[in-house]
Order: structure tokens, then C-alpha cells, then sequence
């Protein structure tokens, strides 16, 4: 519900995913508990359970060298960046954007926006994502995409969404690593 309104309003914040959680979550008010509060031990749990593969920080730094780099997330700002923090990350973007300074990531709208705001030309610009909020609209705007697929399913038991996600993007990679060798082809130069 919080990207629904997020996609008709406009609003994306935190104050308005805690009223959300209140708002459907019945059991909270069963146990006197805020949706606030149960937003804020959430995020606080989020950030600090989050892993990367141990390859991740090094790919960064060495695909930082190369390309700008920009972070877009649907997820709050501040969750970002804790996140990325945790890793020491940040710096190897250039921005990082949320569904609260830009567009919720469901249309082709917020990757349009930031490539006129960063004057990228699409057709030489790569989205890398895990998901369908990722591939499918930044492809929609004429980026180059790469789907992160982790691998953590086998190719027998993949979903529909996944197969679409693999026939959708420019390339697919199971391994963070591989990212750089696919845009160094000259596909993406």
C-alpha cells in the first residue's frame, strides 16, 4: 500500500510507511504498538542484517574507476545509506536516489528523470538490478539492463517473473563479479 501511494501521491516517506503499517497490521494495536514504533526496530533490523557477497566491495571500487555511478532505490534514503555504510559503500556512488527525492521505481518515469537530470544518454546507460522494479522500466526508458540473478534458485525451478526478467534484460550475471566483464564489452561502451 505504501507503493501505491507512493505512485499516485507522490509521498514517499517514513512518517507515511509507519502510519501504513498501523493502519493494516491489526495485531499492533492488539499489543499497543505504533506503527511507528515498529517501523523504526524494522529499519534498525534491516541495516544491520544485510550481507554482501565479500567480492562486492572491491567490484565496487574497481567499476567506481570506470563508470559513474548512481544508486536508486525504492527503499527509504537513510535505509540506503545504512546499508551501504555498513559496508563502507557510499562513496562509490555519485548520488543516491529514493522513492522520497525522485520517482517510486514502477514506470520508466524515474529513470527518464535521472538520466535528463545527470544528462545520460539511455541507449549508453546500464541499469543492474535484482528485480522486476529494476529491469522492466529502466529498459522501458532505452537503458541497457543486466540482471543480477544471484543464482540462488535452479534453472528448473526459476518463476515466470524470473524468466521474464532473464529474456528482458541486455545480460544476465549470477555472480556480482561477472558485472564488469559484461560492460566491458563493447555493447556497453
Amino acid at each position: 500500500m505504501r507503493e501505491l501511494h507512493a505512485m499516485t501521491t507522490s509521498e514517499s516517506d517514513e512518517d507515511t510507511y509507519g502510519y501504513f503499517l498501523e493502519l493494516y497490521i491489526e495485531d499492533l494495536k492488539k499489543y499497543n504498538v505504533s506503527g511507528t514504533k515498529l517501523k523504526d526496530v524494522m529499519f534498525e533490523m534491516k541495516a544491520s542484517e544485510t550481507f554482501i557477497s565479500p567480492e562486492v566491495p572491491e567490484e565496487l571500487k574497481l567499476l567506481s574507476k570506470e563508470y559513474e555511478m548512481y544508486c536508486y532505490t525504492n527503499w527509504f534514503r537513510n535505509q540506503a545509506l545504512k546499508k551501504l555504510e555498513r559496508y563502507n559503500l557510499k562513496d562509490y556512488f555519485k548520488k543516491i536516489y529514493s522513492s522520497e527525492d525522485t520517482y517510486i521505481k514502477f514506470s520508466k518515469v524515474g529513470f527518464m528523470y535521472l538520466s535528463n537530470k545527470h544528462n545520460l544518454l539511455p541507449e549508453k546507460t546500464v541499469c543492474i538490478g535484482d528485480s522486476k522494479n529494476d529491469i522492466l522500466p529502466s529498459h522501458k526508458s532505452g537503458f541497457k539492463t543486466i540482471y543480477l540473478d544471484y543464482g540462488i534458485t535452479q534453472e528448473t525451478e526459476k518463476s515466470e517473473k524470473q524468466i521474464k526478467l532473464i529474456e528482458t534484460a541486455d545480460s544476465t550475471v549470477t555472480e556480482f563479479s561477472d558485472i564488469r566483464k559484461v560492460l566491458s564489452k563493447t555493447l556497453y561502451r
